[in-house]
């Protein structure tokens, strides 16, 4: 094969010489001819053999470097370590610029299959933008076509799914493994294209961050919790369901009305209607199977989640109370603590709702919290003063005075009591460590100082990276603040959005959501999207 076609460039290159010799032209310059070898030379014939052999072939020194890898493949005879040192640093003195993996035919980097010259023609109009809305930037295109479509395709696909799949890789693109003696692999050369390549993509190379930041909250204003069925008046209380995607709201119109929570309809469950009993609280029990509701009479109802009973329980033995307003539910489950007056806390079980003790601090009770463990009870006076109640002993174990408090509004413990807020009737939240469980005169981790009226409502989220505060007498006030960096998030509520008076406000479980309870009678619910669970 290799003789007939030598003869065959003989001849065309004989035609080509007589041709360059006649049309030459007079100038002193000479021409270059090629030079052809004749059949009859020796040293030429051996050059003209490997030049075919090269071209044919890939070269004879891609044959000498595939024999040696496939020595090294399937190990190498005895005795022969030394004749294939040599051989190797023959190769390697020889042309390095020849890939011994692809050949020199390889050199142009082999085209994948999936890659059509047609697709450049192919074009999207403008009608399409609502089914291939993520491709375009700006609105004033009006289509894309050829490469900008298949450059956005692209990208497109690696924001979605990474980088190039492995089986779409070719053979020259595929990184080689490091030697077992921790050596560089061959292709070390090519490791700093690899790097620009892992720099200049995207794809699944970044992932959201674990903590929460501190700068801009990302959330979304969805549709109102209580659309379907609104409250007439007040919202006293907004609390999600400790377990599943259940909200409940009761007001001043006499109804406790439960939704779904989906963030999209927001169905209606249940209405219950309390003929004459206007509801000031409503809180799920710890397991989530009762809704305690109270109002200004002395008197307060259970209603039973399974069985839809609604239980009256009358004027609490041992106590002389006109109304039992306030309370709260221990994380527990063991116990309810309702505030009367004159510095009263009365201590009820859970289970049969009867008295165990009563707790008596100096003052007004203003507001009341539990530890996450239920172990310790802390309640806040109109002297701004804190109380450490021991639930066990049923004894004061500490005090401690909130700094520059006058009157006691709020108050809300952290998960694991990592922090305490105490809020006041100026609008200042102070937020504390576990040190103010022990000491009489703690300092304040951060005094928050964003509203002007009285802090009426404080929520700590389940990961103590956001403590939500309102204030029931100004419209528009809730401030969601940063934790630790005790900032307030300057993008909530949005610039210009009428929120009305917040009376309660909720967190769900896992953060995902956040309720707002106004004067209106809206339940306003957030969407907080760095939390991906309910």
């Amino acid at each position: 094969m290799l003789r007939r076609a030598k003869k065959r460039l003989n001849q065309v290159g004989a035609t080509e010489e007589t041709d360059v010799s006649v049309k030459a032209p007079r100038s002193k310059k000479t021409v270059k001819k090629d030079i052809i070898p004749t059949l009859g030379d020796d040293e030429r014939e051996d050059a003209e053999e490997e030049r075919l052999a090269k071209a044919v072939l890939g070269g004879e020194q891609i044959i000498v470097n595939s024999v040696f890898d496939q020595r090294n493949k399937f190990g190498k005879s005895d005795g022969s370590d030394s004749d294939s040192s040599s051989d190797e640093e023959d190769v390697e003195d020889g042309d390095d610029s020849l890939d011994h993996q692809t050949g020199v035919l390889d050199k142009e980097k082999s085209k994948p299959a999936w890659e059509d010259d047609d697709d450049e023609q192919i074009s999207v109009p403008e009608e399409a933008k609502g089914h291939h809305n993520v491709l375009w930037k700006t609105h004033d295109e009006s289509k894309l076509e050829g490469k900008e479509l298949k450059k956005r395709l692209k990208s497109q696909f690696e924001k979605t799914v990474g980088s190039t799949p492995s089986w779409a890789q070719l053979k020259s693109e595929k990184k080689k493994p490091l030697k077992q003696t921790g050596e560089e692999s061959e292709d070390d050369s090519d490791s700093d294209d690899d790097e620009n390549q892992f720099l200049r993509r995207t794809g699944d190379y970044l992932t959201s961050s674990q903590q929460l930041p501190k700068n801009s909250l990302n959330y979304q204003k969805v549709r109102n919790a209580n659309k379907e069925r609104p409250t007439e008046g007040r919202i006293s209380s907004v609390q999600f369901h400790p377990s599943s995607q259940v909200l409940l709201t009761a007001g001043e119109d006499q109804n406790l009305i439960l939704f779904q929570i989906d963030g999209k309809l927001n169905p209606m469950i249940q209405t219950v209607h309390m003929e004459r009993f206007p509801i000031s609280r409503a809180q799920f029990s710890a397991d989530g199977m009762e809704v305690i509701m109270s109002s200004r009479y002395r008197h307060f109802f259970v209603y039973d989640m399974i069985g839809g009973n609604i239980t009256r329980i009358p004027n609490v033995k041992g106590t002389n109370e006109k109304r039992m307003m306030m309370f709260e539910v221990s994380p527990d489950g063991k116990y309810v603590a309702f505030s009367g007056s004159y510095g009263h806390v009365y201590l009820l079980s859970a289970k049969n709702k009867e008295l165990i003790d009563v707790l008596k601090m100096n003052g007004s009770v203003s507001a009341m919290a539990f530890t996450s463990d239920g172990s310790q009870l802390l309640t806040i006076g109109d002297d701004g003063e804190v109380y450490v109640w021991d639930i066990n002993t049923r004894n004061c174990v500490h005090k401690f005075i909130d700094e520059g408090c006058i009157k006691g509004t709020s108050i809300a413990i952290a998960r694991n009591n990592q922090y305490i807020a105490c809020g006041c009737d100026s609008g200042v939240v102070n937020i504390y460590d576990q040190s103010c469980l022990t000491q009489a005169h703690p300092k304040p981790l951060k005094s928050v100082m964003n509203m002007v009226t009285a802090a009426t409502s404080a929520k700590f989220n389940h990961t103590n990276e956001l403590l939500a505060t309102s204030s029931r007498f100004t419209q528009n006030i809730c401030k969601l603040v940063h934790l630790p960096s005790y900032q307030v998030f300057p993008n909530f509520p949005a610039f210009g959005e009428r929120m009305g008076c917040a009376d309660s406000l909720d967190i769900s479980p896992h953060s995902g959501y956040l309720t707002i309870g106004n004067s209106k009678g809206e339940a306003l619910l957030y969407r907080l999207k760095h939390f991906s669970d309910y």
